[in-house]
């Protein structure tokens, strides 16, 4: 329900300001960026019995776009998020957990001109997400691959012709895998910051 409503929220806001964009002028692009995770929440299922996820970890991530010339822009991107868990034996051991989450997703973004240096964007993505899990208090490891989708709403600040600064806050889910290693629900958000450049022969 969670991932239904804020999909359709994204959905309502790409198609309110593409009504209202002007043309934007086409070309590539590549990015990257680093990430303060805000809240990172795992089903105990999911992580096979670790637990839930601390409030805290880091990442980073690089993609590849083009933007078309209706303000649209599609990109393919990977990313690596890292944090703290509760380990199965904390309690005993004093010995927590770790998780690492890589990511392969395929987004497509809406980035409307505004005639200014300060753009805002919206976007949608889905891909597959590789979840290891290493518990310290047990000394073991577990891989777990599942299916991933994200919601991101951000602004860019044009720093050049070709580069641009962006800041964005993304919620993302792996949903509930197929095999019997994994179910539940992993949901985090996390605040992006970055750089963006576009290349080829085009003027903005």
């Amino acid at each position: 329900m969670i991932v239904r409503t804020t999909g359709m929220a994204v959905l309502l806001a790409l198609a309110t300001m593409a009504a209202t964009s002007p043309a934007a002028a086409e070309g590539g692009y590549i990015a990257s960026g680093g990430v303060s995770l805000l809240y990172d929440d795992a089903d105990e299922a999911f992580t096979n019995g670790i637990g839930d996820a601390e409030h805290n970890g880091v990442g980073a991530f690089g993609s590849i776009g083009y933007r078309w010339d209706n303000a649209f822009a599609t990109e393919l991107e990977g990313g690596l998020r890292g944090g703290q868990a509760i380990g199965a034996a904390e309690d005993t051991t004093g010995r927590g957990a770790s998780q690492d989450t890589k990511v392969l997703m395929m987004n497509a973004r809406i980035a409307p001109e505004t005639g200014g240096r300060l753009k805002p964007y919206a976007g949608i993505g889905a891909g597959l997400a590789l979840v290891n899990t290493q518990d310290h208090s047990l000394g073991s490891s577990n891989d777990d691959i599942a299916p991933a989708g994200q919601a991101m709403a951000g602004f860019s600040l044009d720093m050049s012709e070709r580069t641009s600064f962006f800041a964005e806050y993304r919620y993302m889910t792996m949903l509930e895998s197929g095999g019997s290693a994994s179910s539940g629900r992993n949901v985090n958000h996390a605040g992006f910051v970055g750089l963006r450049v576009r290349f080829g022969d085009f003027k903005r």
